[in-house]
């Protein structure tokens, strides 16, 4: 279970968006980047919510220092070393999140969400 504001906002909005079917959530501020596997109640669920923290966009205090958290087996990428951006594409069938080094472009990570 996320501790601190993390959990206050699963308490307050993660029944919501299983219960409406929200497939991606994304926020930032944690000055890193972070992807979930669909996650509900903390377990690994298909048809749950994907969250992603976009919070490497740059940063004068530069990156936040993601703690190794070896029991939450849905956190699929971590990266406290690299500045970058988002990018989505949509489709009638998908959408596509690819997140990319602001420095030279490179893709550091990407997911693919089907309907």
């Amino acid at each position: 279970m996320p501790k601190g504001y993390a959990a206050a906002g699963v308490a307050a909005f993660e029944d919501m968006f299983y219960q409406f079917g929200v497939d991606l959530h994304i926020s930032g501020h944690v000055h890193a980047y972070e992807r979930q596997a669909p996650v509900y109640r903390n377990q690994m669920r298909n048809n749950a919510t994907t969250y992603i923290v976009s919070g490497a966009g740059g940063n004068t205090e530069w990156h936040s220092t993601l703690p190794n958290r070896p029991n939450a087996t849905w956190n699929l990428v971590k990266n406290d070393q690299d500045f970058g951006i988002g990018r989505i594409s949509v489709d009638r069938a998908s959408l596509k999140w690819d997140f990319l080094r602001s420095t030279d472009g490179v893709l550091l990570d990407s997911v693919t969400l089907a309907k």
